[in-house]
């Protein structure tokens, strides 16, 4: 970070925190987990509403206009206490189906008929991961955890049908 002549540098993760500090101070929104660790080692003094006050004052500063809400971005473990993330989460991809299904013209109750057959409103988990992911609205690797937990969840429930949805 320091290109003076006289500079010596610290320990690696102390330079390795700085430079994520100094990205999330810029607003920036992409961050591994390892990142977000060290930086949120860093800002253990403040709490999240803080954080987030101030990272969205920065933000609006930007010359792009910044559209994602922030329980989508990796930034917002930083950000929003963990409960709320959550539901923030689960509330944002709940919408960016709706928003799917709307612009091509769809109900949630077509396309799991579509889906489950005549009639019926009921697919398992993997069919809804696997539906997602053509639809778009998750990536292969995300498909693949949510095919994976829905196994799982089968499992625990005796290796019965699918998930109820509708």
């Amino acid at each position: 970070l320091d290109a003076s002549s006289d500079f010596l540098p610290g320990p690696g993760f102390q330079a390795f925190a700085a430079e994520h500090l100094c990205r999330f101070a810029n607003s920036e929104a992409s961050f591994s987990a390892r990142e977000l660790c060290a930086v949120d080692i860093c800002l253990s003094g403040s709490g999240h509403e803080e954080r987030q006050a101030w990272w969205e004052q920065v933000r609006r500063c930007r010359r792009r206009p910044q559209a994602r809400p922030i329980p989508t971005l990796p930034v917002a473990a930083l950000l929003i206490p963990p409960d709320i993330r959550h539901k923030a989460r689960m509330d944002s991809a709940v919408a960016k189906v709706k928003a799917t299904l709307r612009r091509r013209g769809m109900t949630a109750r077509q396309l799991f008929g579509q889906r489950a057959g005549r009639g019926a409103l009921h697919i398992s988990a993997a069919d809804l991961a696997t539906l997602l992911q053509q639809l778009g609205l998750v990536d292969p690797v995300e498909a693949g955890r949510l095919a994976l937990a829905a196994s799982r969840m089968d499992d625990k429930d005796g290796g019965g049908g699918g998930s109820s949805a509708g």
